[in-house]
């Protein structure tokens, strides 16, 4: 009998790093519920894990390079062009007010092309803010 060149879907449970990892990406973990994530090329991604949520989030640098009014209001309009990504500012360190792209996910049922989704979008996403962003850098 000769072979059928026919693909089948095959699902199993996985955890979040051996999906990555089987799709080629670099994972490395930051602690116990953070993972940075990167392919060649590609800005990293941090993924954060809490109250059933993924959290995606793309650094895209301080806001004191960049900060102009028509620069946010550039990134507000883009923001609906990258769905289901957002631009937002991290103000954790109260002195460096950083310019990130995030978006989560319930962990709920939560599917490989979900995630993969999400991180397809992060990219994109990245790539259109480096786009605008070159034209701002001081």
């Amino acid at each position: 009998m000769k072979n059928m060149n026919v693909n089948i879907k095959q699902y199993k449970d996985l955890n979040i790093n051996e999906l990555l990892m089987y799709q080629n990406f670099q994972v490395d973990e930051l602690g116990e519920d953070v993972l940075k994530v990167a392919r060649t090329d590609e800005q990293p991604i941090y993924i954060s894990y809490r109250d059933n949520n993924l959290y995606f989030q793309v650094d895209l640098g301080s806001l004191k390079e960049v900060n102009s009014q028509e620069l946010l209001t550039e990134l507000l309009d883009i923001n609906t062009e990258i769905v289901p990504i957002s631009f937002g500012i991290d103000s954790t360190e109260a002195d460096n007010a950083r310019l990130v792209l995030v978006s989560s996910l319930l962990t709920v049922d939560l599917s490989d092309e979900e995630v993969l989704m999400v991180i397809d979008a992060m990219e994109l996403a990245t790539d259109k803010a480096e786009e605008v962003l070159t034209k701002y850098i001081k």
